[in-house]
C-alpha cells in the first residue's frame, strides 16, 4: 500500500503514486497526467501569447481584466450548453477563494509588468526561481526542508539566475522587481490552490469565482495606474484590426485555459508537482525565445547563465522524482 506523504509533517508534498497504487487507480493516475500535460502546453503557448499581446497592448491590468471577464463569460455559456457545472459555494469555502483570488490577481499582474520589459528567456529565468521558495516556504512551516539533490539544484538555479543578470544587456532593476515578486505569489497561490482542491471546490469553480471576484479589484488597480483612459481608446482604436482583435481573443480564451489548467493541476497534484511541471515548461519556452518575437540579444554571460539556470530547473526534476522514489521504496 501506498503512504500518503500528506501524514508526516517533514514531508515535500509532491503527488507520486507508487505501482500498486497506480494499478488500483489507473483512472486517478491517467486523470493526474493529463492535467500536468494540459498546464505544460497551455503555459508554453500563454507565455509566447501574452508577449505579443503586450507588444500591441501594452497595458497589463486591462489586459488581465479583459481575461477575467471573459473567462467568466466562458464559463456561463458552458453552464447554459452543459459542458460546465458550477455550484454554489459555503461560507468556508469563499474563505479559501478570496486570498486565493487576491494572490492569483497580484502575481499575473506583476509577472505581465515583468514581461512586458523582459525578454523572454530572461524572464522564464527569473520565474524558474518559484520552486525554490516552495521549498524554503515548506521548510518553515514544518513539511521538512529539501533533500541535499534538491538543495543543489535550488543553488543552481539561483546561481544561473545571478549570472544571467550580470550579463543582461537589457537590465531593467523594476521589470526583475515584478518578476521576483511575481515568484513570491506564485508560490502562495500555488499552495492556496491545492486547499482549495482539499474543501471539495472543482477547477471551474475555483476558476469562476476567482474572476468573479477578480474583476472589481482589477477595475479599481487599473483606474488607479492610469491605465483604464488610454487602455479603453486603444482598445476601441485596434478593434478594427482583424489580427489584433483575434490576439486580443486568443489571450482572453489561452488565460481562461491556462486558468483552468493550472487550478486543476494543483487541485488534482499538489503545489510543488505544479511546480516542476511549471519549471519544465520553462525549459521549452526559454529555448523559444531566443528565436520567437524579436528573438533577445544575448551576451556570453547572459546565454550562460541561462543555460545554467535551466540546467538547475532539470536538475531539480529530477532530484525531485528520486527523493519520492526513495520515500515511496520499501523497507
Amino acid at each position: 500500500m501506498a503512504v500518503s506523504d500528506r501524514t508526516r509533517p517533514d514531508a515535500i508534498q509532491v503527488d507520486f503514486s507508487d505501482e500498486e497504487e497506480t494499478k488500483k487507480h489507473p483512472t486517478e493516475a491517467l486523470g493526474k497526467l493529463a492535467s500536468a500535460l494540459l498546464y505544460f502546453v497551455v503555459a508554453i503557448a500563454m507565455g509566447i501569447i501574452n508577449k505579443a499581446a503586450l507588444q500591441q497592448y501594452p497595458y497589463s491590468n486591462m489586459l488581465l481584466l479583459i481575461q477575467m471577464v471573459l473567462t467568466v463569460a466562458f464559463v456561463q455559456v458552458g453552464s447554459l450548453v452543459g459542458v460546465s457545472r458550477v455550484r454554489s459555494i459555503s461560507w468556508s469555502q469563499l474563505m479559501v477563494i478570496i486570498p486565493l483570488a487576491a494572490f492569483y490577481n497580484a502575481n499575473v499582474a506583476f509577472a505581465l509588468a515583468g514581461l512586458q520589459k523582459l525578454n523572454i528567456p530572461m524572464y522564464q529565468t527569473l520565474k524558474r526561481l518559484t520552486p525554490c521558495v516552495i521549498c524554503i516556504v515548506n521548510g518553515v512551516s514544518g513539511r521538512g526542508w529539501p533533500s541535499r539533490n534538491v538543495a543543489a539544484s535550488v543553488l543552481v538555479i539561483a546561481s544561473g539566475t545571478v549570472i544571467a543578470g550580470l550579463g543582461d544587456f537589457d537590465f531593467d532593476i523594476r521589470a526583475y522587481g515584478y518578476a521576483l515578486t511575481s515568484c513570491l505569489l506564485q508560490a502562495a497561490y500555488l499552495v492556496l490552490a491545492e486547499r482549495g482542491g482539499e474543501k471539495g471546490l472543482s477547477s471551474t469553480e475555483l476558476m469562476f469565482y476567482n474572476s468573479i471576484l477578480s474583476i472589481l479589484p482589477l477595475l479599481a488597480v487599473a483606474h488607479l495606474t492610469g491605465e483604464s483612459g488610454p487602455g479603453y481608446s486603444e482598445l476601441l482604436r485596434l478593434s478594427n484590426d482583424a489580427s489584433f482583435v483575434f490576439l486580443i481573443a486568443g489571450t482572453a480564451a489561452m488565460g481562461s485555459l491556462l486558468n483552468f489548467s493550472l487550478f486543476l493541476c494543483a487541485s488534482v497534484n499538489s503545489a510543488l508537482t505544479t511546480t516542476v511541471v511549471g519549471v519544465m515548461k520553462a525549459v521549452v519556452t526559454t529555448g523559444l525565445g531566443f528565436f520567437v518575437l524579436g528573438g533577445a540579444r544575448v551576451t556570453t554571460v547572459n546565454f550562460s547563465g541561462i543555460v545554467v539556470n535551466t540546467a538547475g530547473g532539470c536538475l531539480y526534476t529530477w532530484a525531485k522524482y528520486v527523493s519520492k522514489a526513495e520515500k515511496n521504496t520499501p523497507t
